[in-house]
């Protein structure tokens, strides 16, 4: 109700709208209220968007390759374990691409929601999603006197510089969200129909 009451009240005040689209899996209803022709779709949308301009990330068949771009990394670790919280708002379609790719490539895997101080970390390799997961699973290494790259695994959803200097650095699949911001603003510069999927890579540092 927030959300299209902020569309409602906005409608025709601006020359041009970006919006990220509040449902994932479907286009809300009060976006169609604007003119498609001033409508950017932002970050994410899996609906077909044919018919309006986005700018938008891949959360399956790029993470998909992300991971297999890791492979032989990957392969060091006994078991593969994704975290996804029961209350993320991150597309499922990533945990379609993981079980996909452990499938495809006969990889030991799990997907859990939350992960416990008591559990055995030793060879096990993690995906996570939320960012206190990560820090958890950092003090538990620690604690445990593991070495992250060797004796735990990590790859973490989306970068950030902490990322980039936390131990020898965390492995990150990430899309280029400066390039994001920079298609979106050239559509406000601009005004031209723009359709574009910003890549989505593996980054690899010392905690894989």
């Amino acid at each position: 109700r927030v959300f299209e009451s902020i569309i409602l009240d906005n409608i025709g005040q601006y020359s041009m709208y970006v919006i990220m689209n509040f449902d994932h899996e479907m286009l809300s209803d009060v976006l169609r209220k604007i003119d498609r022709n001033k409508l950017l779709i932002f970050d994410w949308g899996r609906f077909d968007k044919k018919e309006y301009s986005y700018v938008c990330q891949d959360f399956d068949k790029a993470v998909y390759n992300s991971l297999v771009s890791g492979l032989q990394r990957i392969r060091t670790y006994n078991e593969f374990i994704l975290i996804f919280p029961a209350d993320t708002y991150h597309p499922r379609e990533t945990v379609d691409a993981f079980k996909r790719f452990c499938r495809d490539y006969n990889i030991k895997s799990h997907v859990v929601s939350t992960v416990e101080a008591n559990e055995t970390f030793e060879n096990k390799l993690f995906f996570v999603i939320d960012e206190l997961d990560l820090v958890k699973i950092i003090k538990i290494t620690s604690s445990a006197s593991l070495e992250l790259g060797k004796d735990v695994g990590i790859i973490s959803y989306n970068d950030t510089p902490m990322k980039e200097v936390v131990g020898k650095g965390i492995t990150v699949i990430s899309t280029d969200f400066a390039l994001m911001g920079k298609m979106a603003a050239d559509f406000v510069l601009h005004k031209q129909k723009l359709q574009f999927i910003v890549p989505t890579t593996l980054t690899e540092r010392g905690s894989l």
